[in-house]
């Protein structure tokens, strides 16, 4: 059902730009893959934020949620903190492992 209504609003979504980026978001949380933005959020960092600190902030952030938070919480932390690895690796910055 999902992919008929994907394949109707692909054939819409050539008409403007709006719906090209309606399709691409739709896409991106079907999927249910973290953004770099939303990563950032998570763990309250910046572009600018060296690896070494958002390191930290996601070792803050574990921790605390794995003694007296939710796992839910914990996993966010943890695919926020996948995610930046790969934008910091993807722009040549190094991401000690």
């Amino acid at each position: 059902m999902l992919y008929k209504f994907i394949l109707v609003f692909v054939a819409d979504a050539n008409k403007t730009g709006v719906a090209q980026e309606t399709l691409q978001n739709a896409i991106r949380k079907g999927s249910k893959v973290m953004t770099e933005q939303e990563a950032r959020q998570i763990l309250g960092v910046t572009e600018e934020t060296a690896w070494e600190d958002v390191l930290k902030k996601y070792d803050t952030l574990f921790e605390r949620n794995s003694t007296n938070g939710s796992f839910y919480l914990q996993s966010k932390v943890h695919r926020a903190k996948e995610c930046l690895e790969a934008a910091y690796r993807d722009k040549g910055q190094t991401t000690p492992s």
